[in-house]
């Protein structure tokens, strides 16, 4: 990996933390053939803030808010499974019992800056305001109520940035997820200048099965 690639994933996955020594001992394990992921997640007692380096036989896991950068080793599929469940709090199967499941619907599509304006103008907002300049943005009347309320009620949060080497160098995407005991979403964004933002219901364990799933075969989050 040349410097200026090095640079491009330090800003990406560490925008403030992109001089640290730490970053760069995690970033000297990686090479073209490898896989890089930051997950942030968070709910009351618990929040892991990690970044996974996967190679093809080996899975390396940084934590990195500990006081030094502390890692651990997996080369198992099975492992990394279990890491990854770990990693999100026990999101396994057993969350789909506890977390209702959203009725099928399409995933609702608007604009990245208008959603970004909604966003940091929604604190004061009720839930009925905020919705309905949602569904203004979007169109869409089934899923603005329900992402009105987890944006003002949430209770847990997560964040991932994924890096993967192709032909052209490295690629990026960037996605979080909000939910609330009701539910969830997935949001994802446009890259670079791109003004789109996709906000998908799921599930914690749907969204903890899409991060295993991408950590152990690249598969689309």
């Amino acid at each position: 990996m040349n410097e200026k690639e090095r640079l491009i994933l330090a800003r990406f996955l560490f925008p403030e933390l992109t001089r640290s020594v730490d970053i760069e001992k995690l970033l000297n394990k990686a090479d073209a053939g490898a896989r890089l992921c930051r997950l942030k997640y968070a709910e009351p007692g618990f929040t892991r803030d990690v970044c996974l380096l996967i190679h093809k036989e080996t899975t390396w896991i940084f934590c990195l808010r500990a006081p030094e950068l502390s890692s651990w080793e997996l080369s198992e599929p099975e492992e990394v499974r279990e890491a990854c469940i770990l990693l999100m709090n026990d999101c396994d199967d057993r969350d789909r019992d506890t977390q209702t499941a959203p009725t099928p619907a399409p995933a609702m599509l608007l604009s990245r800056k208008r959603f970004e304006q909604i966003q940091e103008e929604s604190d004061p907002l009720p839930v009925h305001i905020l919705s309905d300049l949602l569904e203004e943005a979007s169109g869409d009347v089934v899923n603005a109520p329900r992402l009105a309320r987890i944006m003002k009620r949430c209770t847990s949060k997560g964040e991932l940035r994924l890096c993967m080497h192709g032909s052209s160098g490295w690629n990026t995407q960037y996605a979080s997820y909000i939910a609330d005991p009701s539910g969830a979403f997935v949001l994802r964004v446009g890259r670079g200048t791109e003004d789109w933002m996709i906000a998908a219901p799921t599930t914690k364990a749907e969204f903890c099965n899409a991060v295993t799933q991408w950590v152990l075969k690249a598969a689309p989050i």
